[in-house]
């Protein structure tokens, strides 16, 4: 059993935490925490597929106005976890991320906001999040996106979100990825 969390550091800023279970949920492992910022970490998502477990999650720094999105990976069953890498990389504001892995790929979703529009934006790691591709752009409305939702099936990726004009007429929005 995995769990991922918000907490508090004693530096007064939010960090992201893991913990996880042997017993089936009758003990916890002491919590680790995985983000160490100097920012506010939020908003954690996790993914598990064998031994790996995938974690996203946004970073702000409220000073600047700036958020990204962050992942860190564990091919240990949690006992350790890799550096946080910053898989967005944009000067908007990022928020919301989902995460969705099956094999050796892991798929991030998630709302950016540029200008007072929002997009929704995809990326993918093929080599157990080890690297990832650019960003993508998957929604390019000229309204509001989000936020979005995600699963996956082999190579197929499946992706849903709310969408609106600048009239404010509100859909449903889906994507799918056969590759």
């Amino acid at each position: 059993v995995y769990v991922v969390w918000t907490g508090s550091t004693t530096a007064g800023n939010s960090d992201i935490f893991t913990s996880r279970s042997t017993d089936g949920g009758l003990t916890f492992s002491e919590p680790e925490n995985i983000s160490e910022t100097t920012v506010a970490s939020f908003q954690p998502q996790i993914s598990l597929e064998g031994n790996n477990v995938y974690v996203v999650w946004t970073d702000r720094d409220i000073t600047i106005g700036i958020s990204d999105i962050f992942f860190a990976r564990s091919t240990d069953g949690g006992l350790t976890f890799s550096e946080p890498e910053n898989i967005s990389e944009d000067t908007g504001a990022e928020f919301g991320p989902q995460i969705s892995s099956d094999g050796n790929n892991v798929y991030v979703v998630w709302t950016n906001v540029i200008t007072g529009n929002s997009d929704i934006f995809f990326a993918t790691s093929t080599d157990g999040g080890l690297t990832f591709s650019e960003p993508e752009n998957i929604s390019q409305t000229p309204g509001f996106s989000g936020p979005p939702q995600i699963s996956s099936e082999g190579n197929n990726v499946y992706v849903v979100w709310t969408g609106s004009t600048p009239a404010g007429i509100s859909d449903i929005f889906f994507a799918t990825s056969t590759d």
